[in-house]
Protein backbone atom coordinates (compact mmCIF):
# COMPACT_ATOMS: atom_id res chain seq x y z
CA UNK A 1 0.00 0.00 0.00
CA UNK A 2 2.88 2.38 0.69
CA UNK A 3 3.91 2.30 -2.97
CA UNK A 4 0.39 3.28 -4.05
CA UNK A 5 0.34 6.15 -1.57
CA UNK A 6 3.71 7.28 -2.94
CA UNK A 7 2.46 7.09 -6.52
CA UNK A 8 -0.56 9.25 -5.63
CA UNK A 9 1.69 11.77 -3.89
CA UNK A 10 3.91 12.03 -6.96
CA UNK A 11 0.84 12.51 -9.17
CA UNK A 12 -0.06 15.60 -7.13
CA UNK A 13 3.45 17.06 -7.14
CA UNK A 14 4.36 19.86 -9.55
CA UNK A 15 5.82 18.53 -12.81
CA UNK A 16 9.16 20.19 -12.06
CA UNK A 17 9.53 18.55 -8.63
CA UNK A 18 12.27 15.99 -8.12
CA UNK A 19 10.72 12.55 -7.98
CA UNK A 20 12.61 10.88 -5.14
CA UNK A 21 11.27 8.02 -3.02
CA UNK A 22 13.16 6.92 0.08
CA UNK A 23 11.92 3.78 1.82
CA UNK A 24 13.25 2.87 5.27
CA UNK A 25 12.31 -0.78 5.66
CA UNK A 26 13.62 -4.32 5.88
CA UNK A 27 11.69 -4.83 2.58
CA UNK A 28 10.41 -8.21 3.79
CA UNK A 29 6.86 -7.93 2.56
CA UNK A 30 4.84 -10.02 4.99
CA UNK A 31 1.17 -10.28 4.06
CA UNK A 32 -1.19 -13.15 3.32
CA UNK A 33 -0.71 -12.58 -0.41
CA UNK A 34 3.07 -12.20 -0.45
CA UNK A 35 5.21 -13.21 2.52
CA UNK A 36 8.99 -12.97 2.14
CA UNK A 37 9.44 -14.24 5.68
CA UNK A 38 8.21 -17.71 4.73
CA UNK A 39 8.49 -18.26 0.98
CA UNK A 40 11.43 -18.86 -1.32
CA UNK A 41 12.60 -15.71 -3.05
CA UNK A 42 14.75 -17.28 -5.73
CA UNK A 43 12.39 -16.99 -8.73
CA UNK A 44 11.98 -13.26 -9.24
CA UNK A 45 9.74 -13.60 -12.31
CA UNK A 46 7.20 -15.80 -10.55
CA UNK A 47 7.21 -13.57 -7.48
CA UNK A 48 6.82 -10.45 -9.62
CA UNK A 49 3.75 -11.91 -11.33
CA UNK A 50 2.29 -12.92 -7.95
CA UNK A 51 3.02 -9.49 -6.48
CA UNK A 52 1.42 -7.54 -9.29
CA UNK A 53 -1.61 -9.82 -8.98
CA UNK A 54 -1.78 -9.67 -5.16
CA UNK A 55 -0.60 -6.13 -4.34
CA UNK A 56 -0.93 -4.43 -7.71
CA UNK A 57 1.43 -2.28 -9.69
CA UNK A 58 1.68 1.39 -8.78
CA UNK A 59 2.74 3.99 -11.33
CA UNK A 60 6.18 5.12 -10.21
CA UNK A 61 7.28 6.40 -13.61
CA UNK A 62 10.40 8.52 -13.51
CA UNK A 63 10.98 8.07 -9.78
CA UNK A 64 14.41 7.58 -8.21
CA UNK A 65 13.98 5.08 -5.38
CA UNK A 66 16.23 4.20 -2.46
CA UNK A 67 15.57 1.38 0.02
CA UNK A 68 17.59 1.96 3.18
CA UNK A 69 17.92 0.05 6.42
CA UNK A 70 17.37 -3.23 4.60
CA UNK A 71 18.97 -5.38 7.26
CA UNK A 72 19.76 -9.06 6.91
CA UNK A 73 19.11 -9.99 10.53
CA UNK A 74 18.06 -13.59 10.83
CA UNK A 75 18.33 -14.41 7.11
CA UNK A 76 21.04 -15.66 4.80
CA UNK A 77 22.78 -13.45 2.31
CA UNK A 78 21.17 -15.46 -0.52
CA UNK A 79 17.68 -14.69 0.86
CA UNK A 80 18.59 -11.00 1.30
CA UNK A 81 19.90 -10.89 -2.29
CA UNK A 82 16.75 -12.63 -3.57
CA UNK A 83 14.57 -10.03 -1.86
CA UNK A 84 16.74 -7.26 -3.34
CA UNK A 85 16.40 -8.78 -6.80
CA UNK A 86 12.62 -8.90 -6.40
CA UNK A 87 12.37 -5.23 -5.37
CA UNK A 88 14.71 -4.14 -8.16
CA UNK A 89 12.41 -5.86 -10.66
CA UNK A 90 9.24 -4.59 -8.94
CA UNK A 91 10.35 -0.96 -8.96
CA UNK A 92 11.52 -1.31 -12.55
CA UNK A 93 8.20 -2.75 -13.67
CA UNK A 94 6.43 0.15 -11.92
CA UNK A 95 8.59 2.63 -13.87
CA UNK A 96 11.03 3.59 -11.10
CA UNK A 97 14.76 3.16 -10.89
CA UNK A 98 15.95 1.56 -7.66
CA UNK A 99 19.20 3.52 -7.29
CA UNK A 100 20.10 2.30 -3.84
CA UNK A 101 19.37 -0.78 -1.72
CA UNK A 102 21.44 -0.90 1.42
CA UNK A 103 21.60 -2.12 4.98
CA UNK A 104 22.86 1.37 5.81
CA UNK A 105 20.42 4.10 6.76
CA UNK A 106 22.34 7.06 5.40
CA UNK A 107 21.47 8.57 2.07
CA UNK A 108 24.25 8.48 -0.50
CA UNK A 109 25.45 11.83 -1.87
CA UNK A 110 22.93 13.14 -4.36
CA UNK A 111 23.39 15.70 -7.05
CA UNK A 112 20.71 18.10 -8.25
Amino acid sequence: DAMFIASQSFEQAPPTARRLLIVFSDMRQSTAGLDFEHIAVSNTGTLLNKATHEIGEPDLSGIEAYALGVDAAGITYDRWRGIRNFWTAYFGKAGAELKGYSILRELPPMGP
